[in-house]
């Protein structure tokens, strides 16, 4: 009886710590400097800042325009390090994406075609 009890109190000690730290958000995504707003628009693709600490940075996109658009994070030499496709007008969405110091460059591709409008980015120190 007494083991049972001791197995009932561990386990709920388990589960409510498991409760608590699965509330938490993993490494600093809350941290202002890692977060990346874009505002894509039919004609524009604007971001909050152009430089930020190399790690995980969040992308916090918005679709002004009146066409489904896709943003694109890419190396300079046009490959995509991570993407998000289908964001109808007036949409939200986020990505998050892992990336070392260094040059890359954002595209927002309204109507999903061509180039796209692109911004230079910069990811400064070392990775996280």
């Amino acid at each position: 009886m007494r083991a049972a009890r001791l197995s009932v109190l561990t386990f709920t000690a388990v589960a409510a710590l498991t409760a608590v730290t699965g509330c938490t958000e993993k490494g600093s995504s809350g941290d202002s400097d890692r977060v990346i707003d874009v505002t894509a628009t039919d004609s524009k693709c604007e971001v909050s800042k152009k430089a930020f600490p190399a790690g995980h940075v969040e992308l916090a996109i918005e679709n002004k325009g009146s066409k489904v658009t896709e943003v694109y994070v890419l190396f300079p030499d046009d490959r995509i390090v991570t993407e998000r496709e289908n964001i109808g007008p007036g949409t939200k969405q986020k990505v998050t994406v892992e990336v070392k110091a260094g040059d890359y460059t954002l595209a927002c591709k309204p109507g999903m075609k061509g180039d796209g409008i692109r911004q230079e980015l910069k990811a400064t120190g070392g990775t996280v």
